[in-house]
């Protein structure tokens, strides 16, 4: 799932909820959050939608690239479904689920004669070559900010906000008795995600908790490799 949403409309000053400053409070085993605590988390809560509204989507080489390996990969998938059914479909005949992608269904009706299907299959090919030669063409990445960025930054400042006020560093991994893969629910966990969601409707896009998880787990690895 992507991580941007888009920008938000309007600027906002962020304020935590007593509610959910109780919340995150019970999470962090702190009994209440004092009020510098609270402004300090408002602050990086309120810093990072201001971040969301002026982020655009990263257009890295990198990015392009895996953008038109997609369409490359959907392209062939569905030129060879074509070339599969080109000695079948009579005229009158429906093309049973030509799938460009893993979940939409694409129904083709062909009026006439097979001359339609095989037109279409030349489409598709064309459009399979210029993804090709636009990849070939495409100069070095030379590096920046990934467009994930802004959940990158979020979970970077959890993470500091985590450590000062617990004293402990953040950490991320699966419930043990769930097995590898499973639900994640450790302190910091349930903490950046109860921040994270409250941001949702701001522009984040909603994540599972095994995918919120891993986002973390490798945040959090960045963040160590660089000592940030």
């Amino acid at each position: 799932m992507k991580i941007l949403s888009g920008t938000s409309t309007a600027s906002v000053n962020f304020q935590l909820s007593d509610e959910l400053s109780s919340e995150i409070a019970n999470i962090l085993q702190l009994g209440f959050l004092s009020d510098d605590q609270r402004k300090e988390l408002d602050r990086i809560c309120d810093v990072n939608i201001s971040i969301l509204e002026t982020w655009e989507k990263a257009s890295r080489p990198k990015d392009i690239r895996e953008i038109l390996k997609k369409i490359e990969k959907s392209a062939d998938k569905l030129r060879k479904a074509l070339e599969e059914m080109h000695s079948t479909v009579g005229a009158g005949d429906t093309v049973l689920e030509l799938l460009a992608s893993g979940e939409i269904k694409h129904w083709v009706r062909f009026e006439n004669n097979q001359q339609d299907l095989f037109d279409f299959q030349k489409e598709i090919s064309k459009l399979q070559k210029s993804a090709r030669e636009s990849i070939n063409q495409l100069p070095n990445d030379t590096g920046g900010r990934n467009e994930d960025f802004p959940l990158t930054e979020l979970i970077n400042q959890l993470g500091k906000y985590y450590k000062k006020v617990t004293g402990n560093d953040p950490v991320v991994y699966p419930s043990s008795h769930n097995g590898d893969g499973k639900d994640y629910s450790t302190l910091f966990f349930l903490f950046a995600e109860k921040v994270y969601l409250s941001l949702v409707p701001y522009g984040y896009y909603p994540k599972s908790n095994q995918g919120l998880g891993k986002f973390i787990q490798n945040a959090l690895r960045v963040m160590t490799e660089s000592g940030v």
